[in-house]
């Protein structure tokens, strides 16, 4: 079972495709929409993780294959759950605390990013999304 170590490593790995990757977005809609959900995306992280602890265990007998593969189950659907969990308690305490709000605009701003153009973009997603039969 995932410890929680590897709930943070999880949630690391979906926090940085999320937002560490930005070459990823634009690609296709599919990964657009995958980058934008942590749900879904927590679920990649889930198996991803799994596989890297298991690589970094080295060992793979016969007879627990199949222990492995109901594992690897678990694994993804605790990333998808812990991965939106985080995600939501982090957007939260980003929205209550106007203090921290402002501090990672001036931290996005001294990168290159604005979150007024963010807005602008999932705003105009909707609208055609809307308009779309």
């Amino acid at each position: 079972m995932p410890t929680l170590v590897h709930i943070v490593l999880m949630f690391g790995l979906c926090f940085g495709f999320q937002n560490k990757l930005p070459f990823l977005y634009g690609r296709s809609s599919f990964t657009d929409k995958l980058l934008h959900c942590s749900y879904c995306l927590g679920f990649h992280c889930g198996w991803l993780a799994w596989l890297l602890t298991a690589l970094m265990a080295w060992s793979w007998p016969e007879a627990t294959v199949q222990a492995n593969l109901a594992s690897l189950v678990v694994w993804a659907f605790v990333g998808s759950a812990s991965c939106y969990l985080l995600d939501t308690v982090m957007k939260r305490v980003e929205e209550s605390v106007p203090a921290f709000r402002e501090y990672v605009q001036v931290i996005a701003a001294a990168n290159g990013f604005s979150f007024e153009e963010e807005a602008d973009e999932e705003e105009a997603d909707e609208e055609e999304a809307d308009e779309e039969p």
